[in-house]
């Protein structure tokens, strides 16, 4: 089968949409299967425009359009399978006899809520029109699919979201460390809840008297609002000796983070139309052996299986998030070895078989 991939990046390490992406299509060559992204049809120079874009400048998707039946001329994919949600305004330029799919995330599920306020009615006409054209929308978690279907009438299939499990460094008894190491993998966002996190680290440190380090791995802007918000509540909780910002790493230094780890911790928010949508790095911690903490809001409580993988916690409630992180680091109430099979349960090539049954469907219809 060939099957040509929208998106505007295939790194791993840039991101859930990155992410994702690389690893299916990893997955499918390995399971023989012809794959490419419209980067490597036309090359490089001709890679599709930031997909955020697509949602504050009008019409700027029109100047992708070209590439899109350039790519299909030229490749003949059997199908179009759109992994990053903004460039589904393409979908109207491809033949009307394309098979395309399309995966939805998180809180680009649905474009027009998060389009700039001038675009967002004409935004919602072309995305309703482009929707009603594939053939099938795949959404990562229930929690998507639910906020999804607020908007829209449409057949939505959940495929929960997978990593490559054999890429992990995975050791079930761990060498003892001096500090215990709560990691958190995720840019400096709001919505990631990096400040909650911090108060219950704090919680913690105060409430249990463990020696702990806790690392933040991800890009941030150092004179953004929020990353100066994060700043002043590192040195308000007394965390200055605790937290190390590593900024964006690489894929093989990403790995030892997550290999060095005792803990996983990471509390998204919801503020609609803000959301995570599944939390592709629990996973990423969980094939490393090492449980995790996640948010009972979202997505997010989709990939942790309560007492086997790690919790699931409210994240406004240091207390509770603290008494937690106590089970984990301290009573050793998550079992690694468990925690490494519910990873292997979400691999990724597990994914890419679910979707190869749903392009044959749509092949079929």
């Amino acid at each position: 089968m060939k099957i040509l991939f929208l998106s505007h990046m295939t790194d791993p390490t840039a991101g859930g949409w990155g992410r994702y992406t690389h690893d299916l299509m990893s997955a499918l060559r390995e399971l023989g299967h012809e794959v490419k992204s419209v980067q490597e049809v036309l090359g490089n120079e001709e890679g599709l425009h930031d997909p955020l874009s697509y949602l504050s400048t009008p019409f700027v998707f029109l100047l992708d359009a070209g590439k899109i039946k350039r790519a299909i001329g030229a490749f003949k994919p059997d199908v179009v399978h759109i992994t990053v949600e903004p460039y589904a305004l393409l979908v109207p330029y491809m033949p009307e006899d394309m098979h395309v799919v399309l995966t939805v995330h998180g809180s680009y599920a649905y474009l027009p809520a998060v389009s700039s306020w001038f675009w967002a009615p004409i935004c919602k006409r072309l995305y309703t029109s482009a929707l009603k054209r594939i053939r099938t929308i795949i959404a990562v978690s229930e929690y998507t699919k639910a906020y999804l279907l607020k908007n829209i009438e449409a057949k939505i299939d959940v495929v929960h979201n997978g990593i490559a499990t054999n890429d992990a460094v995975f050791a079930e008894n761990p060498t003892p460390k001096e500090k215990k190491i709560i990691l958190t993998v995720a840019p400096l966002k709001r919505r990631k809840g990096i400040v909650e996190s911090l108060r219950a680290v704090a919680r913690y440190k105060k409430e249990y008297r463990t020696s702990v380090e806790y690392r933040i791995v991800g890009s941030h802007d150092t004179q953004s609002a929020y990353s100066k918000s994060v700043a002043d509540e590192i040195r308000l909780l007394g965390l200055s000796d605790t937290v190390v910002l590593t900024g964006r790493v690489s894929e093989e230094t990403l790995r030892q983070e997550y290999a060095q780890a005792d803990l996983f911790l990471m509390l998204p928010l919801v503020k609609e139309p803000y959301f995570e949508g599944f939390g592709l790095v629990y996973l990423e911690a969980n094939a490393a052996g090492v449980p995790a903490i996640g948010s009972s809001e979202g997505g997010s409580r989709e990939a942790i299986e309560e007492g086997v993988s790690g919790y699931v916690v409210d994240p406004n409630d240091p207390a509770e998030t603290s008494a937690r992180i106590h089970d984990i680091l301290d009573t050793g109430s998550i079992d690694r070895a468990r925690a490494r099979a519910w990873a292997e349960n979400h691999d990724i090539k597990i994914v890419a078989e679910k979707l190869l049954e749903i392009y044959r469907g749509v092949m079929s219809s």
